[in-house]
């Protein structure tokens, strides 16, 4: 398992939290100046130096319901608070949208791209120019992190991130109506497209003799497979959540029931048995970390209470509404 795979996890899923409280903000017609304070805050507690020093420095992958425990805290780290369900969804949808992006990469080096098409969309939501240049540092020091790393690197890394997502199946409607997905959760990833960077599309087949190049042999791969082209548009990690849409719908749903994302038996998990202390304690210097970013806000009055539900779905409550 990679010490280094944490980070990619950490920024992508950050990123894809980020894009859909933006969205539900935007859609529950919340005060724009809440909206801001709530992402401007968030994307702060996320990328916080003492904070960002415990997230980037090699370490074992944490189980999954320890990782979504930290992004449960850096979801309440300002005026906005989430109900249960609404967190449970809210976090189904960052882990989905991550394993596709990850799964569709061409190749495992790719990962940076997809961090890249994060961070750039982020800093597209942020209106604090502090906030901006935390988020840059940040950047700054996650590209230190991985720099010159070989293709092998790469790969180990990228296998360490599948397994954090390995047995997590959660069906999205956007992905079953593109036909991406199976009814049961599992992706269906096309073997066409672009090839690896470094790779030539499949079709021929070269003849060498004595290091020369004597003949070229030419068939059908059954498949349309096109170079890597530094000029094309790279879209994995972009914002899908624009405002016309709503991120509530994106989550598909039989009668209102949610499907259970299998936390116990996921590969990232199997370490919950007998955890190690120094894991504990890390998750610990961690969520203390976040509390003391945000003690300062958790006493204000006007907090706003987020749904990922329609109003009809839950109890008034439960519903996000200016105060």
């Amino acid at each position: 398992m990679s010490l280094k795979a944490f980070p990619i996890i950490f920024f992508n899923m950050g990123g894809e939290m980020i894009y859909i409280l933006e969205q539900r903000l935007s859609a529950q017609e919340i005060i724009d100046q809440k909206s801001v304070k709530v992402v401007n805050d968030v994307v702060s507690a996320m990328f916080e130096t003492k904070f960002l020093e415990q997230i980037l420095r090699p370490q074992e992958l944490y189980p999954n319901k320890y990782v979504k425990h930290i992004f449960e805290k850096l979801a309440h780290s300002s005026i906005m608070r989430l109900n249960e369900a609404s967190m449970d969804k809210l976090y189904d949808l960052m882990t989905m949208s991550v394993k596709y992006q990850i799964m569709l990469c061409p190749c495992a080096a790719d990962m940076m791209k997809v961090t890249y098409n994060h961070v750039n969309s982020m800093r597209k939501l942020i209106r604090s120019f502090t906030v901006l240049d935390l988020l840059d540092k940040a950047f700054v020091a996650f590209n230190k992190f991985y720099e010159r790393l070989n293709d092998a690197e790469w790969l180990f890394i990228r296998d360490t991130v599948l397994l954090f997502f390995q047995d997590v199946h959660i069906r999205v409607s956007v992905f079953l109506r593109e036909n991406l997905q199976t009814q049961q959760g599992q992706f269906i990833i096309k073997t066409n497209g672009v090839v690896p960077n470094g790779f030539q599309p499949p079709g021929e087949i070269r003849t060498y003799t004595k290091g020369r190049l004597s003949n070229t042999h030419t068939f059908d791969a059954g498949e349309q497979h096109q170079p890597t082209d530094d000029k094309r548009a790279f879209n994995l990690g972009l914002n899908v959540f624009s405002k016309n849409k709503n991120a509530k719908e994106v989550l598909a749903s039989e009668n209102k029931v949610r499907q259970p994302t299998p936390m116990v038996n996921a590969a990232s998990d199997i370490d919950m048995i007998n955890p190690d202390p120094k894991m504990i304690a890390q998750l610990n210097l961690l969520s203390d970390l976040i509390g003391n970013n945000t003690k300062a806000d958790s006493s204000k009055s006007g907090l706003i209470k987020l749904s990922l539900f329609n109003d009809n779905d839950e109890d008034d409550d439960d519903d996000m509404r200016p105060p």
